[in-house]
């Protein structure tokens, strides 16, 4: 089973979402596409709750996430077709990604796909 190294606690009581299909037209990207995609880059994303994150992805290799009041932090790198998480607070783990005209999706462990949006 995957896990998401952004399932934060305040997210854990979300009803399950059905399994989400990425867009029609996205492609499984190798991981260095994904990690240039991501490197020093700060990204927004809103879930199905209506809760946005925050994501930041530093060259150093940590990540930052605030969402709401909650904040934290942890190492993340890339792999051919997958996004992976080791956060300080929270389970880490592998997720599938997607590219599509220039936009990553990633599907959380909820089966929602999410947009990566660029801030």
């Amino acid at each position: 089973m995957r896990h998401l190294a952004l399932l934060l606690p305040l997210l854990a009581a979300a009803p399950a979402i059905a399994q989400q299909p990425f867009p029609p037209d996205a492609t499984v990207p190798p991981a260095a596409a994904v990690q240039q995609h991501l490197t020093d880059r700060n990204f927004e994303a809103k879930v199905a709750n209506g809760n946005v994150w925050r994501l930041d992805y530093k060259s150093n290799g940590y990540f930052y996430i605030t969402v709401g009041a909650y904040t934290d932090s942890g190492k993340w790198k890339t792999e051919d077709g997958r996004l992976c998480h080791a956060p300080q607070k929270s389970n880490g783990g592998c997720n599938d990604v997607r590219l599509s005209g220039g936009t990553l999706f990633m599907q959380r462990d909820n089966g929602e796909v999410i947009r990566l949006v660029p801030r």
